[in-house]
């Protein structure tokens, strides 16, 4: 079904695959790990003629700057090859030969259509077993509440739900899977699971995942792609990343610079649905508060509020200085100036045909820090403190500093290098508060550390960290105030409980953000 043969792949002068070899038969599920950009979701677009670009002589793949994508060797799909098939062909593929769920989730639906009528427009390309709509909605773990939602209307959990049943639907001979349960609540992900088990004998499957544990469970083979070259199994475990102790109290805020970003009886209703009504919490200078919660329970409904990017419609969201009961606080600055939020979808928060130094440049630059000017272009001087910056920002967050990186596009990032783009960006803004939604979700484990150790160290610091995660893990490590969101009410969990596995290792346990505070309602 899927056979790859000494397949090479570089793009903008990267070699991203070098001589791979692959072959699934049909009835088999081979698991693809590796590293945040090792080319994982290029193969993916690639074996689905997704991927644009043009055959070229191996030996000038690397080092050669290009447009677009470039490769060398075989790749053949449901006895199609895919590198030379043109777009009729690939047209007649689409549906019932191949599927893909897409890692990127911000723009895979069309935004006029609802959830029932993306599911009719399938049916009515590939044909329908007899059943209505609303039957193969709710066989594909589609709920009557989402049946005529709007993609706008849908969080990052259920915009997944919506493309997995979308991709099932025409039973398919060769189904790609870019990530299927990223942005899953353990209970929708063990649904998940459970809808890509059945037929499973039919299909032959790719899943491109960073979970060792959800490869062992759903694939019979895996391998392990990295530096262009894919292995198979997978490599040993490395030793589990830790944080500091304590590490609110580790670094206390300088007198005279607490502030509090506090949400107070804030209610928000999207159409007749209320997401959320009264909830009430408080993040102090150098405090973290975790909130978990089902898929579609309005988690990052409150993330935005918190950062000040939508109004509440009842209740205020506010930023206040000094202690709480002291007597001396005071109104200092508006959520959106004194917040940065990192986006559950990043290639969607960020302009596409933006490089990676144009959007930090951007922020680093804006009219807010130095006044707009036309002419005189900047000097020397401040443009290299400006690069000097740029490159700080990308050594934290774990990027590389190349010039073919600086000049990459958004668009051709994977996953993972846009959500750690997308935090380097709002650490640009120096903020008070960081409001993180889902920032680990698309990482590998070992950039999930070092992206857990760089939160850690900013609450420190004295930021103060919302952190939205479906990782109990995460949000176990990291510590403060937790908290679960569903049915519109947000509750804390007593200290000391936890909703799901611990962490491998998790020195200090207990000990978690001394100065973090939050109220529920």
């Amino acid at each position: 079904m899927i056979e790859v043969t000494d397949l090479s792949l570089a793009i903008g002068g990267r070699l991203l695959l070098d001589r791979v070899d692959l072959r699934v038969s049909p009835g088999e599920t081979y698991a693809l790990l590796g590293p945040s950009g090792c080319g994982k979701s290029s193969l993916a677009r690639l074996l689905t003629g997704l991927l644009p670009g043009r055959p070229a002589a191996r030996e000038t793949l690397a080092g050669r700057p290009a447009a677009g994508a470039r490769w060398a060797g075989a790749a053949r799909v449901c006895d199609t090859d895919m590198l030379a098939a043109g777009p009729r062909r690939l047209r007649r593929l689409y549906g019932r030969a191949i599927g893909l769920v897409v890692q990127g989730l911000g723009d895979a639906l069309n935004p006029h259509l609802t959830v029932a009528g993306h599911v009719a427009e399938m049916l009515a390309v590939h044909g329908s077993d007899g059943r209505s709509v609303r039957e193969i909605c709710l066989d594909y773990d589609l709920p009557e509440v989402l049946h005529d939602r709007y993609p706008a209307h849908l969080s990052g959990g259920e915009i997944q739900r919506v493309l997995l049943a979308l991709a099932l639907i025409p039973r398919p001979r060769v189904l790609i899977l870019d990530e299927p349960t990223a942005s899953l609540d353990p209970a929708s992900r063990d649904r998940a699971l459970r809808s890509l088990a059945r037929r499973a004998e039919e299909r032959a499957q790719i899943l491109i995942t960073h979970d060792r544990d959800l490869a062992a469970r759903f694939a019979a083979r895996a391998g392990w792609l990295e530096n262009g070259r894919l292995q198979p199994g997978l490599p040993a475990r490395r030793p589990p990343a830790t944080v500091l102790r304590d590490v609110a109290g580790s670094a206390p805020c300088r007198a005279g610079a607490t502030a509090r970003l506090r949400l107070q009886a804030v209610s928000h209703a999207v159409g007749n649905r209320c997401l959320f009504d009264g909830v009430s919490i408080t993040i102090a200078s150098g405090g973290c508060a975790t909130v978990c919660g089902p898929s579609g329970s309005g988690k990052s409904t409150l993330a935005r509020l918190a950062a000040g990017l939508i109004a509440p419609q009842q209740g205020e969201v506010t930023v206040l200085e000094g202690e709480e009961g002291s007597g001396k606080g005071r109104h200092l600055a508006l959520p959106r100036a004194a917040c940065a939020l990192v986006s559950q979808h990043p290639h969607r928060a960020m302009a596409p045909h933006f490089t990676v130094r144009e959007v930090l440049a951007e922020v680093l630059q804006a009219p807010e820090r130095r006044p707009a000017r036309v002419w005189p272009w900047p000097s020397r001087a401040a443009r290299a403190a400006t690069d000097d910056r740029i490159e700080r920002l990308l050594t934290q967050v774990g990027l590389p500093v190349a010039a073919d990186f600086l000049g990459r596009r958004v668009a051709v990032l994977s996953g993972g290098e846009a959500q750690r783009l997308a935090i380097a960006r709002a650490l640009a803004r120096a903020p008070a508060f960081l409001v993180a939604d889902e920032p680990t979700a698309a990482l590998d484990a070992d950039t999930r550390d070092q992206i857990v150790r760089l939160l850690a160290d900013l609450v420190r610091r004295g930021a103060g960290l919302l952190l939205v995660t479906h990782d109990p893990a995460v949000a176990a490590t990291l510590g403060g105030a937790r908290h679960t969101l569903a049915g519109g009410v947000l509750m804390r969990l007593p200290d000391g409980e936890r909703r799901g596995p611990a962490p491998a290792s998790r020195p200090g346990a207990g000990a978690g953000v001394a100065s973090g505070r939050a109220e529920h309602g």
